[in-house]
């Protein structure tokens, strides 16, 4: 069931982008020094394109300088409107970061990403070790 849902979700966003391809993109970008998880896979540190399109702005692009990496999450508008402060915020726990939420002054690109199971069971790791979740890190966009 949890595969035809994924499958439907997927084919849902490729429609959704597919047909907006002449819409307007909101672009983004920000130098990443450590490497990241974004919908439960690990990117290298690096330079990032952040991007949606104005028809479909809960599907977020997140791809590198040298397009080895491209990678789609679907995003939660409205992340902190009292924060428009151009900043990626990272959830850390230990050594690991989680993409939670981009600040933009573009309404279109600010959202809040959903935790994914990997970032649930390192919180849930750092807690059950009555250790101190470390604070989120903010990284600067361009």
């Amino acid at each position: 069931m949890k595969r035809i849902a994924a499958a439907t979700l997927i084919l849902a966003a490729g429609f959704l982008t597919a047909g907006s391809a002449m819409a307007q993109t909101n672009k983004t970008a920000a130098d990443i020094p450590f490497s990241f998880s974004l919908n439960g896979r690990t990117l290298p540190a690096g330079h990032y394109t952040i991007s949606t399109d104005s028809n479909n702005p809960n599907v977020l692009s997140v791809e590198d300088r040298d397009d080895s990496v491209h990678i789609m999450a679907i995003a939660l508008s409205g992340a902190d409107e009292s924060k428009k402060d151009n900043t990626l915020v990272f959830h850390k726990y230990g050594n690991q970061y989680f993409l939670a939420t981009i600040r933009a002054n573009n309404a279109s690109l600010s959202c809040h990403l959903m935790p994914s199971k990997q970032e649930k069971w390192a919180k849930a790791q750092k807690q059950d070790a009555s250790l101190r979740i470390d604070n989120d890190v903010v990284i600067p966009l361009e």
